[in-house]
């Protein structure tokens, strides 16, 4: 069950930075674009925690608003998927 989360966490933007949805849009066009360009290949990502926690979300198609209630990476932890 996902934890009872505030929507306007996912929307907020401080100052010039990226709001939760707009990592999410960005992590799905990585993906389109690593299906398009490098389908069958090993690639290593190496990227911050926001980021590679919602690729992780696209990649498992999951909902974003499961964001805060994801298992969160830890430092230099590894995660292998496949497209």
């Amino acid at each position: 069950m996902p934890v009872k989360i505030n929507k306007k966490k996912f929307k907020r933007r401080v100052a010039e930075w990226e709001s939760i949805l707009d990592v999410f849009e960005r992590a799905k066009k990585f993906v389109k674009y690593l299906k398009e360009t490098y389908n069958n290949e090993n690639i290593l990502i190496v990227g911050h925690k926001n980021f590679l926690m919602c690729l992780e979300i696209v990649l498992t198609g999951k909902d974003i608003m499961h964001y805060y209630s994801f298992k969160s990476l830890e430092n230099a932890e590894i995660r292998e998927f496949h497209l």
